[in-house]
């Protein structure tokens, strides 16, 4: 990894674990076209994320709902849904949900409104991306051709910031 990367990225890592106490073994919630993407061009996804989260522990997660949506893509997505199978824990839905649920919608459902159980969401979907950007606490990993990125923290992580600074001038 470039230095100039690492060093943002061990300020973004700084910056979620003091402001939104998301600390090492990390939890990653791995979307469908991620891991389509990452097996299709050969990327060793655990090695590569273990070296963007500076050699942190981790854990790889996958809903219910994205195994189903592989499943139902059929063979262009079996190197995926073998992968997730293989190195991958099974995150079951909550009591309550849909069991046919949208694999989207399995991890809006599992991070929540305020990212209680500090995932890491590594997905391709531009929709997903913006709807968990308002969410905050969540950093979003995503792929650049063959390399794995953490994008900024959102608007919405750093507003959480500026009003927690804020209560703490107040006294």
């Amino acid at each position: 990894m470039r230095l100039l990367r690492a060093k943002q990225v061990r300020k973004q890592l700084q910056f979620y674990r003091i402001v939104h106490g998301i600390e090492a073994p990390y939890a990653v919630l791995l979307d469908g076209t991620f891991l389509h993407q990452a097996t299709k061009l050969k990327i060793p996804i655990a090695e590569r994320l273990r070296k963007l989260l500076q050699g942190a522990e981790l854990r790889l997660l996958v809903p219910r709902a994205v195994l189903s949506e592989l499943e139902d893509l059929g063979e262009v997505c079996r190197p995926a849904l073998e992968y997730a199978r293989a190195e991958c824990e099974v995150l079951e839905p909550k009591r309550g949900a849909a069991e046919d649920e949208a694999a989207a919608d399995a991890i809006r459902t599992a991070v929540g409104e305020a990212n209680a159980s500090h995932y890491f969401v590594a997905t391709l979907d531009d929709e997903l991306r913006r709807d968990l950007r308002r969410v905050p606490g969540v950093p979003l990993l995503l792929l650049n051709q063959t390399v794995v990125l953490l994008e900024t923290p959102s608007r919405a992580s750093k507003a959480q910031t500026q009003t927690a600074e804020g209560a703490k001038s107040v006294l």
